[in-house]
């Protein structure tokens, strides 16, 4: 009877611990204030070194002011002007914050996406649930996990999103 209660709480602590691995706030507010794409099962352009740093956070809010960029084409050291956005971190029908809203602005409805993947070990899948590709996904790192991210979490895209279309991470690329 005793095994059993034991299984049983084990059981439900590895449901929560694996659920709160899928807190997207807790990777944005997280040491890390640097992001790289790794890679993207939709066309954008063929941008490369995208990123995104955090400028400023609202604990309370659960919000992110953040610069979104990427380099000119040919190129991993020279980027197009950045631009600003605000990141709020929701928690929908979870016990975590796994839902963000990227916003460009305050009229703009933005962009909601589910952290459906975190590792703590630097493999932030997020998956697309509005406009403008829902249902794709994005693989996103911090600056310093990027260039060996790829070999450890590929599997996992692949299995949740499908084969990549796009690979903005490049050898050489960093936030400016």
């Amino acid at each position: 009877m005793d095994c059993k209660l034991v299984a049983i709480a084990l059981f439900i602590f590895s449901l929560d611990f694996a659920h709160a691995a899928n807190d997207v706030w807790n990777v944005l507010k997280g040491s890390d204030s640097k992001f790289l794409m790794v890679k993207r099962t939709y066309e954008r352009g063929a941008n490369k070194c995208v990123y995104m740093k955090r400028t400023s956070m609202d604990e309370s809010s659960h919000t992110l002011e953040v610069l979104m960029g990427y380099s000119k084409a040919g190129t991993t050291t020279d980027f197009v002007e950045p631009s600003k956005y605000t990141v709020t971190a929701t928690s929908e029908g979870a016990s975590t914050y796994n839902m963000m809203t990227v916003r460009r602005g305050p009229a703009s409805h933005g962009v909601k996406f589910e952290l459906v993947y975190s590792d703590d070990q630097g493999c932030n899948i997020l998956q697309m649930k509005t406009s403008p590709f829902p249902g794709k996904c994005e693989l996103w790192a911090p600056e310093g996990k990027a260039k060996n991210v790829e070999s450890s979490c590929s599997g996992k895209f692949k299995e949740l999103c499908g084969d990549a279309v796009e690979t903005p991470y490049a050898e050489g690329c960093r936030v400016p």
